[in-house]
C-alpha cells in the first residue's frame, strides 16, 4: 500500500512541475483588491491565486515562507503600525493576524523580510514618513506572535530594503536608496553589525527593493520603476551583479517575493516518510 501511494505522489508531482522558471509567491497592489499570486521568475508569467479579500488595503507587503508556510508583513511608509499577517497559499485567504511589537511597542515600519527555513527575519526602522528619513538599519527575529527579539542595529547610514537568506545563513541585503545612484547589493554580518557592498546595479531607473532566494541557491530581487514592480533581475550572489532581466506585465504592481517550496524538496520529505514506514514494518 506504502509503495502505491508515494508512486502516486510522485507522478502527481512530476506532472505538476510548471515548464519554465522557479517559481515565487507575490502580491499584486495594483488590483482592485489586493491579490496572491505566482510568478515565472524566468518568463516573468503571472497566475492569480486569489484576492486577500475588500478589507485589505496593502501598501509596502512583503512575504516569506517558514515551515512550509506564508506570511506577509504589511507596513504603511506614512503610519504603521505593522502586522504580521498568515496566508492560505492556495487561496489568499488571512489565516490570522497580529501587530508586530518591539519590547511591547509598535513599529512603524518594515521593509526586508524573509526567512532561514525555521524563523522569520526582519530589517526594520524606528522612524518613517518617507524620503532620507526612512532607514530599516535594524535586523531582528520575528516570533509568530509578532515579537521582535535578537534585534541587531547597523550603522546610521545602513538602510536595508530588502533581504534575503541563503542555504548557508549568509545575510544579503538591498539599498535602493544607494547615493552611487542605483541599487546596492549586499551581504550583512550581524556579529559584528557591517554591511559589505558587493556592487551597484542600474541606474536612476532601477530600485531594488525586495531579494528572494530559491531552494537551490538562485538569487533574484524585484525591481521597482516609477513605483511599480516591472522587472525581475537575477542576481549573481558572489559578485552582485546583475546576470538578467525579465519585464513584468505593465499592468501588475508586484510586492514579495517568496520562492514556492521545490517539488523535490517536497519528494525528499516523502522517501523519509516511507523510510520510516519500512522500518516499523520491519519491526512488526
Amino acid at each position: 500500500m506504502m509503495r502505491w501511494t508515494l508512486a502516486g505522489l510522485v507522478l502527481i508531482l512530476s506532472f505538476g512541475e510548471v515548464e519554465g522558471g522557479p517559481l515565487f509567491y507575490s502580491i499584486d497592489v495594483q488590483s482592485g483588491d489586493d491579490e496572491l499570486v505566482k510568478v515565472d521568475a524566468l518568463t516573468g508569467e503571472v497566475i492569480s491565486i486569489g484576492s486577500l479579500g475588500p478589507s485589505v488595503q496593502l501598501e509596502f507587503p512583503s512575504l516569506a515562507v517558514a515551515n512550509g508556510r506564508l506570511y506577509l508583513v504589511n507596513p504603511t511608509v506614512a503610519a504603521g503600525p505593522v502586522e504580521l499577517l498568515e496566508l492560505n497559499p492556495s487561496t489568499g485567504e488571512i489565516l490570522s493576524s497580529t501587530q508586530v511589537n518591539l519590547a511591547g511597542n509598535t513599529i512603524p515600519l518594515i521593509e526586508g523580510f524573509d526567512s532561514n527555513g525555521s524563523k522569520l527575519l526582519i530589517s526594520y526602522g524606528l522612524t518613517s514618513g518617507g524620503g532620507t528619513g526612512t532607514r530599516s538599519n535594524r535586523v531582528g527575529t520575528l516570533a509568530l506572535d509578532g515579537t521582535i527579539t535578537d534585534s541587531v542595529t547597523l550603522s546610521a547610514s545602513d538602510d536595508l530594503d530588502g533581504i534575503a537568506v541563503d542555504q548557508q545563513g549568509q545575510l544579503f541585503g538591498a539599498d535602493a536608496s544607494s547615493p552611487n545612484v542605483g541599487s546596492d547589493i549586499l551581504t550583512v554580518s550581524l556579529n559584528p553589525p557591517a554591511t559589505t557592498l558587493l556592487t551597484t546595479i542600474g541606474s536612476t531607473e532601477t530600485d531594488i527593493l525586495d531579494l528572494a532566494f530559491t531552494d537551490t541557491g538562485l538569487l533574484f530581487g524585484l525591481d521597482v520603476m516609477g513605483g511599480l514592480v516591472r522587472r525581475i533581475h537575477q542576481i549573481d550572489p558572489a559578485t552582485g551583479e546583475s546576470l538578467s532581466l525579465v519585464s513584468i506585465d505593465p499592468s501588475r504592481a508586484l510586492r514579495g517575493p517568496a520562492f514556492v517550496p521545490e517539488p523535490s524538496a517536497l519528494l525528499l520529505a516523502l522517501f523519509s516518510l516511507a523510510g520510516v514506514a519500512w522500518r516499523r514494518k520491519r519491526v512488526l
